[in-house]
């Protein structure tokens, strides 16, 4: 399987623990890295990043607080993936997450725990997104 994974590269910032779970699909994957950080970084339109390093058998992103590689997403027609990290309703994250699946439409969305799991859900049946955006 050959994934396109896009985030920045946090392997020398604060945030390593990301970029180790990150590195993980590597061992297990085809992986091409593609954000800040990176050697490929520059092109925001994704399809010409899927057409150029590609193919792809499916993406995985972060959210919008990651990375800003995300225009044409929506119209690639390959599974897309994205780690939910700050889906957080109490501080306002998710209402921007929210809007950031409808603008993208991811396929799956990856969450961190069993009651972010619920608040999605219920977000989900309240319409706020996608109803293809599968949680996980």
């Amino acid at each position: 399987m050959r994934l396109l994974v896009i985030s920045p590269n946090q392997s020398r910032k604060w945030n390593w623990g990301h970029q180790h779970l990150r590195d993980e699909f590597s061992r297990h994957y085809d992986v091409v890295y593609y954000g800040h950080g990176y050697k490929d970084k520059g092109e925001r339109d994704i399809s010409k990043v899927v057409k150029a390093l590609g193919p792809f058998d499916g993406i995985l992103s972060w959210d919008q607080s990651y990375c800003n590689y995300f225009d044409s997403i929506k119209d690639i027609p390959i599974p897309k993936a994205v780690f939910l990290v700050d889906y957080v309703e109490s501080v306002g994250k998710a209402n921007k997450v929210d809007e950031f699946l409808r603008k993208h439409e991811f396929d799956i969305a990856f969450l961190r725990s069993s009651y972010i799991f619920e608040l999605f859900c219920k977000r989900k049946k309240q319409k706020r997104f996608p109803a293809k955006t599968h949680p996980i």
